[in-house]
């Protein structure tokens, strides 16, 4: 057989994070649609977040990921 990558599982794992803030007048959210994190705070850092799957050979997966941060009008950086 001729495989074009691995002819066995690969297990991956991303990770990505969203700002953080102390300031409770901002708001940083999950847009709709974003697929759930299998854990957050990794490691004890917050806002960092991580999905672990585990490839197939030919498979593929899609991790949709994004957030919004909001704040009330008239504050500045």
């Amino acid at each position: 057989m001729n495989y074009i990558g691995h002819p066995f599982p690969i297990p991956i794992t991303i990770e990505d994070q969203t700002p953080v803030t102390d300031d409770e007048r901002i708001r940083v959210e999950f847009l709709s649609g974003t697929t759930r994190p299998d854990r957050d705070e990794l490691d004890e850092r917050l806002g960092v977040y991580s999905w672990t799957r585990t490839l197939k050979p030919g498979a593929t997966e899609e991790v949709t990921f994004g957030f919004r941060v909001t704040w009330p009008k008239g504050i500045s950086r």
